[in-house]
């Protein structure tokens, strides 16, 4: 039997594994995402006929070394997130404790050598996952002896200590060919969003984003033009999320709505369904027009994060693709999404290179500006592979578990300043009398995020 290992590193920590295109990121400990990711690789696993667990530690607890009957995996294929790499690759050689093992994940494919040195008989997916999981699987899989050179798509260590490479692969043509994951192998009721009741199933519509922003993962892993899914195809994994009782989903697209009449055509169908389903989605404010935001409504969207960024225009240009070439637009999208009923969000980067202090708190002053429900700033992180990590020349090792940003800072600024501006944005946002008062009436929600203020303090 196979075990697809999703590995928690510490207890108590959640990982959203399929975000930033499979590096993952730390999040908020109440927030649990499935890993839809390893469940659609579960059931390409299954077309082939294999048997197999899917086990996510995080919501199911420690892995064993031994499946239900006792016996050994045949091999374990474990997801590593960026920002644990170590640790969970540790938990992975524990739990595989000698079977075959295959490693994945946007490290696997843009640090390939370095994760192969860590792990000298592993064997790591390193073309798109879907792919090379199934070139693996059709040229042996777990019976594949470990001194045949790699399949297609795949690599290992060789004698010398070098990366050897199988022939390259394309990514997945059409993804409407794919399986629907196998969700039936996932806890599903253990997912969820921090005071949203039911639970939660993420999905997307599209791969590649043609934004192309400089720390995009999702640009570095997928590519920039749009691979989109066929709306039937999209459409009969919605009804299998209704019919698992999960009441909500979050697309992971990073610019949904990029596709006017597709995203229309969507609406209209769960507008016609009307399934017992919310959801929500991410995207940047130019994308939007009115229409497009009024069908998301009838359609069951119940909240929208905005990519915004910065509030400077040379970054906007050199770092963001000009996502928000004039803030008036993050005006215009917010007022419509408050006229049809959508909670909004606003996601800002500070640490960009050579980014002043002064540009960083006119993007905290463009926040407190906005009218959005709430607000999300980070220090710009060097996911490797993107351009940011060039442009910052980054140096931390592979396995360092802080992946927030380089850590010499941004050529102005030390790490620990951009954190500090970061808490003094957070304090202007949330410190006006009337968004205290709007958030003193969510308690809890109010004390994990003083919870998070403090930990970025302590870093």
């Amino acid at each position: 039997m196979l075990l697809l290992l999703v590995p928690c590193a510490r207890a108590g920590q959640a990982v959203a594994r399929d975000l930033m295109g499979g590096f993952g990121m730390e999040v908020d400990p109440a927030l649990r995402y499935p890993p839809t990711r390893a469940a659609l690789l579960a059931a390409l696993a299954r077309e082939r006929g294999r048997e197999l667990r899917l086990w996510d530690e995080s919501v199911e607890g420690p892995a064993s070394a031994r499946d239900e009957q006792g016996r050994p995996w045949d091999a374990v294929i474990a997801q590593i997130a960026w920002v644990e790499a170590e640790r969970e690759l540790t938990r992975a050689l524990e739990v595989a404790s000698g079977a075959p093992l295959v490693l994945w994940g946007g490290i696997a494919r843009t640090r390939a050598l370095e994760l192969a040195r860590a792990a000298p008989r592993a064997l790591l997916l390193v073309d798109e996952e879907e792919v090379a999981l199934c070139a693996w699987l059709d040229a042996g899989g777990e019976r594949l002896p470990s001194s045949a050179p790699p399949p297609a798509g795949c690599a290992r260590l060789d004698a010398r200590g070098e990366l050897e490479s199988g022939a390259e692969l394309a990514p997945w043509k059409e993804l409407s060919t794919l399986p629907l994951p196998a969700r039936d192998l996932l806890r599903n009721e253990r997912y969820g969003i921090p005071d949203v009741a039911g639970a939660v199933a993420t999905t997307a519509l599209t791969r590649g984003c043609p934004i192309d922003c400089a720390f995009c993962a999702y640009v570095a892993l997928e590519g920039k033009p749009l691979r989109p899914r066929a709306l039937d195809h999209v459409l009969r994994e919605l009804e299998q999320i209704v019919e698992l009782g999960i009441p909500r989903v979050v697309f992971r697209d990073p610019l949904f709505g990029a596709q006017r009449e597709r995203t229309l055509a969507l609406c209209r169908a769960l507008a016609e369904r009307r399934w017992p389903l919310r959801w929500q989605c991410e995207t940047a404010p130019k994308v939007l027009d009115e229409e497009r935001v009024a069908w998301m409504a009838r359609a069951g969207c119940e909240h929208i994060s905005f990519g915004i960024e910065t509030a400077t225009r040379r970054l906007q240009k050199a770092f963001c693709g000009d996502k928000l070439p004039d803030p008036e637009l993050a005006r215009r999208a917010l007022r419509w999404c408050r006229a049809h009923g959508i909670a909004t969000r606003g996601f800002f980067q500070l640490g960009f290179p050579r980014e002043t202090r002064e540009e960083m708190r006119a993007t905290a002053e463009l926040a407190r500006s906005l009218d959005l429900g709430s607000a999300q700033f980070c220090a710009a992180t060097p996911y490797p592979g993107t351009a940011l990590a060039a442009a910052l020349a980054a140096s931390d090792p592979l396995l360092a578990r802080d992946a927030r940003h380089a850590p010499r800072g941004n050529g102005l600024l030390a790490a620990e300043e951009i954190d500090a501006e970061i808490r003094r944005a957070y304090r202007r946002f949330y410190g006006r009398a009337d968004r205290l008062a709007r958030e003193l009436l969510h308690p809890s929600r109010l004390l994990r995020r003083l919870a998070r203020w403090r930990a970025l303090g302590a870093r």
